[in-house]
């Protein structure tokens, strides 16, 4: 099995941004099928599909990378900056929201695998944001068909995804379990 690092470089020469726009409007029609959920988005970054804008959602709501600490969620509609590494997030003191209070959250990945695993940028930051929401929250990795591996190398504190977003739509993983 390839190294995280190995896998992150392969991932990064991928171009996926011809399918953001079919991956956005799968993600839509799943919040739509749900009863007005609480949605956590991000920011993305470069090589990441674009879902900050999804409809469907009863409520929007939008990470915050802060300079020291965990990542923060904070409404969609706040006050927005440039972070260093590029992408928009709300302003520093921007009120928090609990992370108790989301119902599905939008996860961006370098690649994802077909049993829900994530390879993240390796900070840990959406592991550590993930283990402070309800048990029961839906977790939707975004990524392209391409992006999809049959198996990544997963640690402990590594926390697999509910379903999986890509250009074919929003399918349910085997409750986020890996065998």
């Amino acid at each position: 099995m390839a190294s995280k690092h190995l896998w992150r470089s392969w991932a990064a020469a991928q171009h996926w941004a011809p399918k953001q726009e079919l991956i956005r409007s799968g993600v839509e029609a799943f919040l739509i099928s749900l009863d007005n959920p609480v949605v956590l988005t991000y920011a993305s970054m470069p090589g990441e599909p674009d879902v900050a804008a999804v409809r469907g959602a009863g409520r929007l709501l939008i990470t915050r990378t802060p300079k020291k600490g965990s990542l923060t969620v904070h409404d969609a509609t706040s006050t927005m900056e440039t972070h260093p590494w590029g992408y928009r997030q709300p302003v520093e003191g921007s009120a928090e929201v609990d992370p108790r209070e989301i119902d599905v959250v939008l996860v961006p990945g370098a690649l994802f695998d077909r049993m829900g695993g994530r390879l993240g940028h390796g900070r840990g930051y959406y592991d550590r944001l993930l283990a402070s929401c309800r048990p029961d929250v839906l977790k939707v990795g975004i990524t392209t068909v391409n992006a999809l591996v049959e198996r990544l190398p997963m640690e402990v504190h590594d926390i697999p995804m509910t379903h999986l977003a890509t250009e074919t739509g929003v399918r349910p993983l085997r409750g986020g379990v890996r065998t």
